[in-house]
């Protein structure tokens, strides 16, 4: 079969693909809680010690740890009081209260990059990408695209591990394409929530940690997001010309959702990995996946695929006669590879 005529074939990942080293949402508070006591003990400043990151912008360093601290512990406890951290967000919306949105998006983007930088990689990745790239070139075939639900860095992570460039930072335009980069007949990867990473202000884009993908730690790796926090969170001053990219399932930015349909409506393989269509997120996954008009089978991995499968005919009805594939409860270890890829 040439390459022109092979099916294409679209991932959806959840949470539960980076279950292995990342929390799901019940254990959330108290990983968030671990990590701002992490920050507590790794960060210790002395009185005098000060950022300068402008000639005009003089502030200690104490002050704006406790601000960083003061921001997981009001995370902390809103994801224990909320049945889901988008839930808490979507109230402070409602309610007009922007700045909080603001410091939540900060505090759980920096969550994500220390839980990344402490707990590594779910070695399923690892394998997932190895098997698909074409060696040498490190590419992805063009039949295949991914689309993610999640904010985490996985996906990032091992591919830079993968091609070994001696980076201990991530590049983060390969899995995260913009309305202005999608290709229809080309590999493409989306992250619908977007991710944890500062985006800049000409398309660059950088963790918030330094060194994240080093298994050493030390306080200077957190020093620029205690700087954007203190002045673009706190203070409000914009000095840094860049913003958190992540956002909020119910946050619905149409013209980057009508742009996925229009480059993944010819899907004709759906693997469904670690995701649990929960209600945020199920007006957009109904309009993208009902537009796969050429949809002939789907597999669905997860550690309880049958109610995975009922949400699913929630959003696609018609397919309770049709080609779902369960994968075995007990063959998660590695991403599942459908034998049309």
């Amino acid at each position: 079969m040439s390459e022109t005529n092979l099916p294409k074939i679209s991932y959806l990942f959840g949470a539960g693909a980076s279950a292995q080293v990342l929390p799901t949402i019940k254990k959330l508070p108290e990983r968030i809680k671990f990590v701002r006591d992490y920050i507590d003990k790794q960060c210790i400043y002395e009185p005098d010690e000060t950022f300068s990151p402008t000639k005009d912008y003089t502030f200690k360093k104490a002050e704006a740890k406790q601000y960083v601290l003061d921001l997981l512990d009001k995370l902390f406890l809103q994801s224990s009081n909320h049945s889901t951290v988008d839930t808490y967000a979507k109230k402070l919306n409602i309610s007009g209260q922007s700045q909080e949105i603001n410091e939540l998006i900060f505090s759980l983007a920096l969550y994500f990059n220390i839980e990344q930088k402490i707990s590594g990689l779910d070695p399923r990745y690892d394998t997932f990408l190895v098997s698909i790239l074409n060696s040498h070139s490190y590419s992805f075939p063009d039949n295949l695209k991914f689309l993610s639900w999640n904010y985490d860095l996985q996906m990032e992570a091992a591919h830079e591990k993968i091609i070994n460039r001696g980076s201990l930072d991530l590049s983060f335009y390969l899995f995260n394409s913009d309305r202005s980069d999608f290709k229809k007949d080309k590999f493409t990867s989306v992250k619908l929530n977007g991710s944890s990473n500062i985006l800049g202000q000409f398309r660059d884009s950088f963790p918030l940690v330094k060194n994240i993908l080093s298994d050493t730690f030390v306080k200077e790796d957190l020093d620029f997001p205690l700087q954007y926090a203190f002045l673009h969170i706190k203070q409000r001053l914009r000095v840094y010309q860049g913003r958190v990219s992540l956002n909020f399932a119910w946050y619905h930015d149409w013209e980057n959702v009508n742009k996925v349909i229009e480059n993944y409506n010819e899907t004709e393989i759906l693997v469904v990995v670690g995701y649990s269509f929960p209600f945020f997120n199920r007006e957009v996954d109904r309009k993208i996946i009902r537009a796969m008009t050429n949809l002939k089978k789907i597999y669905i991995q997860d550690c309880v695929p049958e109610n995975i499968k009922s949400r699913f005919l929630s959003i696609l009805p018609d397919w309770r006669e049709k080609k779902i594939e369960i994968i075995s409860v007990d063959d998660v270890s590695e991403f599942f590879l459908p034998p049309e890829l």
